[in-house]
């Protein structure tokens, strides 16, 4: 049953991003070139998002949904695989633990109501409630991941066409002896 459901979501998955990559491009916004409408010629360039007047490649909104629904797959869209990698294994393994908590949950209530003594059954149903609260705590930690991995996603496709100029960084002329702090960021 668990191997079942593992492969059903991984085909989900691999099916979800196949379909993204062929389906995430929107459709381009003509622009009219020409001297009368009769005769004009529409350029059909590639998509650009405008958002607030900056025109972005890769949609923010859409990378977040992209996220919410299976984390990881708005960082695919992003390009950003490993992270991708990272917070779809990172879910897949929590909605397993959630799955086989529950799993254990049932079983110890089964357990509980089959005990005659009443020792056992105190025992068995505390094991019960031990597996329930820590299948309910999963699920809190995977929303959780879910929505960092939708806001990360969020801010990679705002930053995506962002690139860094060389002619910023400051480097030192070599006139003599100097005393500094080298502070590098990722």
């Amino acid at each position: 049953m668990h191997r079942t459901c593992f492969l059903i979501c991984t085909f989900i998955v691999v099916f979800l991003c196949c379909v993204d990559s062929t389906f995430a491009q929107d459709e381009p916004i003509p622009s009219v070139t020409g001297g009368d409408e009769d005769s004009a010629i529409v350029d059909e360039g590639p998509t650009v998002h405008m958002v607030n007047g900056v025109p972005l490649s890769k949609h923010p909104t859409g990378a977040f949904i992209r996220s919410l629904v299976v984390p990881g797959w708005g960082q695919l869209y992003t390009d950003n695989w490993f992270k991708s990698a990272v917070f779809f294994g990172v879910g897949v393994g929590m909605w397993y633990g959630v799955y086989t908590q529950n799993d254990q949950y049932h079983h110890f209530q089964d357990l509980a109501r089959r005990q005659k003594s009443e020792t056992q059954r105190e025992l068995m149903q505390k094991s019960a409630d031990f597996y329930l609260d820590d299948r309910n705590r999963l699920i809190w930690w995977t929303a959780g991941l879910t929505l960092l991995s939708a806001f990360d996603a969020y801010v990679e496709a705002h930053l995506y066409d962002f690139e860094i100029d060389p002619t910023l960084g400051v480097t030192p002329s070599g006139d003599g002896p100097q005393i500094g702090i080298s502070i590098t960021l990722p």
